[in-house]
């Protein structure tokens, strides 16, 4: 995602916010092969990393392009790797009141190549909410930049 596109999204949220107004935007990349078989070649070199890994993980390139490991399906109730990834608005996983410091987060690392770290509630399918300490590492890939998310679930949170 551009820098321009970044700062225009996080301009649109500030002028929104100035007005107490609440909108979620969604940007993708559109449907391409190209950018889905990147997702694969990378999650491939990333496999022992993805599968040995104490922690829950997902490669996210755009809302079409991501991908996770087992440990992150089941943390956030999904009964497969593929249900998640066909999840249309993976933001949707983030509780309201942490989404945009995520997304900051996330553009940090896919604009700047800053790696972070932050603290935030992932909503799970059945509703339920649970505390979680992710770090978020730019990772270049031909011509790409994904964002690895590295996940502790700290705590389990009562239902909303």
């Amino acid at each position: 995602m551009s820098s321009a596109l970044i700062s225009s999204v996080r301009s649109l949220s500030d002028t929104l916010q100035k007005r107490k107004q609440s909108t979620t935007i969604f940007l993708t990349m559109g449907d391409n092969p190209h950018h889905e078989h990147l997702v694969k070649e990378l999650a491939e070199m990333l496999k022992p990393v993805f599968e040995n890994s104490p922690q829950a993980i997902y490669l996210y390139l755009d809302d079409e392009h991501k991908t996770c490991n087992q440990k992150f399906a089941d943390m956030l109730g999904y009964s497969s790797i593929d249900e998640w990834i066909a999840n249309p608005t993976p933001v949707s996983d983030v509780s309201e009141e942490d989404r945009d410091k995520v997304i900051n987060a996330y553009g940090d690392a896919s604009e700047s190549f800053k790696a972070s770290q932050v603290l935030a509630k992932f909503v799970k399918k059945d509703g339920s909410q649970s505390q979680s300490e992710i770090i978020m590492v730019p990772i270049p890939y031909k011509n790409e930049v994904f964002v690895l998310h590295l996940i502790t679930e700290n705590k389990h949170l009562p239902d909303l």
